[in-house]
């Protein structure tokens, strides 16, 4: 369950777990504060927070990526990120630093669910973008 709390210029994100005492995320960075409902919003749908670039949101967690890199988000939104699955490295880059033999399965694995797809992954699959990014990057070889 998680409470969300407004004070001036920071939001803290409280989340508990089958009754343990719960923890406070204070969020500091003003694009983080902005983007991470939407984040919440697309891990409920989609089961990961890697928004394709293509929207508002997507656009704000590359800038979460250029943040990270720059060192200007907290350790704690670091890894309130990290825990959700957050992708610190560009979609565009994605073949680059991504793990062969995972993404192959996971494309193996989006072709059982999807037979008709012919495996002809869109890049920017909402489905997993990561995956949508790496089949694309692969043709580029």
């Amino acid at each position: 369950h998680r409470v969300l709390t407004t004070r001036p210029n920071l939001l803290s994100l409280q989340y508990g777990s089958n009754g343990a005492r719960d923890e406070n995320l204070i969020i500091t960075s003003p694009v983080l504060q902005q983007v991470y409902p939407e984040i919440l919003k697309y891990v409920e749908k989609y089961g990961h927070p890697n928004i394709p670039l293509g929207s508002k949101e997507g656009r704000s967690c590359q800038v979460l990526r250029r943040l990270h890199i720059q060192n200007k988000l907290t350790a704690e939104e670091v890894e309130w990120l990290d825990s959700m699955g957050f992708t610190w490295h560009s979609m565009e880059d994605v073949y680059k630093y991504a793990d062969f033999d995972e993404l192959f399965q996971r494309l193996i694995d989006y072709e059982a669910r999807n037979p008709e797809s012919n495996f002809q992954i869109p890049k920017k699959c909402k489905e997993d973008p990561e995956l949508g990014a790496w089949v694309s990057g692969i043709r580029r070889l």
